[in-house]
C-alpha cells in the first residue's frame, strides 16, 4: 500500500470513478488495486480493450442503473415501495434493456462484455408498466388504472360544484354577512367568513374562529353533503394509488432475483466501460502482458499530467535488472519513476 500512496494511486482511482456512470461503480473505483495475478490481468484488460472498442463505435448510458437492491429485496418480501423508488426501478430496467440490446449485437465480438449484458434483465412489461404509471416524483398519473382515472375525474367534477356553491355565498344575497369576499378552506372544507355578528344567519358547521373572535368560519349545510362527497372521492383515491402501488410492487418481487443479478452485472460493466472512457480520454492504448519481467513503454504519459504538455517516456528494461535516472532536480526523474510504476 506505500507504493500505491507513492504513486499517487489514489488520484488515479478518483479519475477513473469521475468516468463512471452509476453511483455503485464510483464506490467500487475508489477501491480498487492492481492484480499481479496473470489470468486475472489477461481477463480485466480483454474487457477493457472491448469496451475500448465498442466505444469506438457506439454509446452506452447506464446512468439510468440505480442501486435499488434493498428496495427489490423489500419488495420481494411483500414491502410495498413508494412511487419515487418504483419509477427508479423501471428506469433502472430500461437502462438495462438498452444497454443489452446493443451488446447482444455484437455478442461474438465482445464475449467478455456479452457475459456480462446476457444478466442484465429485460422485463418489457414491467418496465412499461412501471414508467406509464408513475413519473419521477413518484406521482402516480391516471394512466395507472382505469379506475383511478375516473375516480380523479369525479374529484374534479366534485371539487368544482363545491367551490360554485361556496362561491354563491360570496357573490349573492348572503355577501353582506360576511367581513370578506374571499372563499378560504379549513381543514379541507371550504368555509365563509361569517361576521360574528350574524351568527345563525347562515346555517352550518363552524370550522374556525379569527385570532380576533369577530370572524366565524362557516361550512353552509348544503356545502356540508358536497365535502362528504368529495371527501369519500378522496379516499378512494387514495385507496386505489396504494392499490396500484401495492401491485407494481409485487410485480418487481417476482423478479428479484433476475433484477439483482442484472443490476450487479450493469455496475461491473459499467466500471469496465468507465476505465475504456478513461483510457480514450487520456489518448492511451490498451496494453499487452508480456512474458517475464519486462517493462516495454513507447512514449507513455503520466495519466495525471496534461498530455498536450506532458514529456513522453520510452523505455525497454527488457535486459536489464536496475535503471538508474540521474539529472538535475527538475522534477523528470520522479515522473518518469511513477510513470513505469502506474505503467505495471
Amino acid at each position: 500500500m506505500h507504493a500505491l500512496r507513492t504513486l499517487e494511486w489514489g488520484a488515479v482511482q478518483a479519475l477513473l470513478a469521475g468516468h463512471c456512470h452509476t453511483s455503485y461503480a464510483q464506490s467500487e473505483a475508489l477501491g480498487l488495486i492492481p492484480s499481479f495475478e496473470k489470468e486475472a490481468v489477461e481477463t480485466l484488460i480483454g474487457q477493457t480493450r472491448e469496451g475500448f472498442e465498442l466505444l469506438g463505435s457506439h454509446s452506452i448510458n447506464l446512468a439510468g442503473v440505480k442501486d435499488v437492491e434493498r428496495d427489490v429485496k423489500r419488495a420481494q418480501k411483500g414491502g410495498v415501495l413508494d412511487g419515487s423508488t418504483l419509477h427508479t426501478v423501471g428506469t433502472s430496467v430500461r437502462s438495462m434493456r438498452e444497454a443489452k440490446s446493443i451488446l447482444e449485437l455484437h455478442a461474438q465480438q465482445f464475449s467478455l462484455l456479452w457475459e456480462l449484458g446476457v444478466q442484465l434483465l429485460v422485463e418489457s412489461r414491467l418496465e412499461t408498466r412501471i414508467l406509464s404509471s408513475v413519473d419521477g416524483d413518484g406521482h402516480v398519473g391516471d394512466e395507472a388504472s382505469r379506475e383511478l382515472a375516473s375516480i380523479r375525474q369525479k374529484v374534479a367534477l366534485t371539487a368544482k360544484k363545491a367551490q360554485e356553491r361556496i362561491q354563491s355565498y360570496v357573490s349573492g344575497r348572503t355577501r353582506d354577512l360576511l367581513s370578506d369576499s374571499v372563499v378560504t378552506t379549513r381543514s379541507g372544507r371550504y368555509v365563509v367568513p361569517l361576521k360574528v355578528e350574524n351568527k345563525g344567519k347562515i346555517k352550518g358547521i363552524v370550522h374556525d374562529t379569527s385570532a380576533s373572535g369577530s370572524t366565524l368560519y362557516i361550512e353552509p349545510d348544503d356545502v356540508v353533503a358536497i365535502g362528504n362527497e368529495l371527501r369519500s372521492l378522496e379516499a378512494a383515491e387514495r385507496a386505489e394509488v396504494a392499490r396500484i402501488l401495492a401491485a407494481l410492487s409485487s410485480d418487481v418481487g417476482k423478479v428479484a432475483d433476475e433484477l439483482i443479478r442484472g443490476l450487479q452485472a450493469a455496475f461491473e460493466l459499467d466500471l469496465i466501460l468507465a476505465k475504456a472512457r478513461m483510457g480514450i480520454e487520456l489518448g492511451g492504448v490498451v496494453p499487452e502482458v508480456g512474458e517475464g519481467a519486462s517493462v516495454r513503454l513507447h512514449v507513455a504519459r503520466h495519466p495525471l499530467l496534461d498530455r498536450k504538455t506532458c514529456v513522453p517516456l520510452s523505455i525497454n528494461l527488457d535486459e536489464m535488472d536496475v535503471l538508474l535516472i540521474t539529472g538535475p532536480n527538475t522534477g523528470g526523474k520522479t515522473v518518469a519513476i511513477k510513470t513505469v510504476g502506474l505503467s505495471v
